[in-house]
């Protein structure tokens, strides 16, 4: 006669492995879950600079394309005093074959100075790019004013590489706008100069044509309804001579 117990004991092992199996099925893969980054960004002078930093897949299965987006916003050292931070857009950037375990570093241009904050991971939607575009920024509204002084000889005698006698006057300031090759000129008059109607939301970057100067330009961030002062320079010298 056959152990009833035994029997028991074989059938409840096998209902129990059968009902347990689902759970150990493998989780749907998250990459905001699964891909830790860290990141960090340096920069020299009035250079954008570059942002940096490794992203580590931590699970067991590989990502074909990893889609990481970075917020970007008005640098701290931009800021007016007790001014918050614009939003200036989102740097988009992609890796392609993550393995399980494997951790990459990237490096990126920013396209303006800015500062940076992690906004998403995700699985690419589309077919990867292989050049980052750059950073889409949002509408902006209203307008503001940058105005400043200037210090210094604003007329310089000098000569040209021929050893001829040549004069050079400043007359206008520059701004360059992200995106746009040529530069706006405001007329320098006496020794002040303003520009108008600035688009806000975006940063400039103001300087005096070819001139030596301190400093050498100045980057400015535009608020709405505002109005930029003191953005100031100092002539030291004639634009080199060709």
């Amino acid at each position: 006669m056959k152990n009833p117990h035994r029997c028991l004991g074989r059938n409840l092992i096998t209902f129990l492995l059968f009902c347990s199996s689902g759970a150990y099925a493998p989780l749907a893969g998250d990459p905001q879950r699964d891909i830790a980054v860290t990141f960090s960004s340096r920069h020299e002078g009035d250079d954008p600079g570059i942002l940096f930093g490794t992203a580590r897949n931590n699970s067991r299965d590989a990502y074909p394309c990893v889609r990481i987006e970075f917020d970007l916003y008005t640098r701290f050292d931009l800021r007016q005093p007790g001014e918050d931070g614009l939003h200036l857009g989102v740097l988009p950037l992609e890796l392609r074959n993550l393995q399980p375990r494997e951790a990459r570093g990237y490096q990126q241009r920013l396209p303006q100075p800015a500062g940076v904050a992690l906004r998403s991971v995700s699985e690419c939607a589309e077919r990867p790019v292989t050049e980052l575009p750059d950073a889409p920024r949002t509408p902006p509204t209203g307008t503001c004013s940058i105005t400043g002084r200037i210090s210094g000889k604003l007329h310089w005698d000098t000569t040209d590489d021929r050893g001829q006698p040549v004069s050079y006057t400043l007359e206008h300031m520059y701004m360059r706008t992200p995106g746009v090759d040529q530069p706006e000129q405001a007329k320098v008059r006496g020794r002040e100069y303003i520009f108008e109607n600035v688009t806000a939301g975006r940063t400039y970057t103001i300087f005096p044509g070819g001139f030596r100067s301190t400093p050498r330009q100045r980057v400015v961030p535009c608020r709405a309804n505002t109005i930029n002062r003191q953005v100031d320079f100092e002539i030291t010298g004639a634009p080199p001579s060709g």
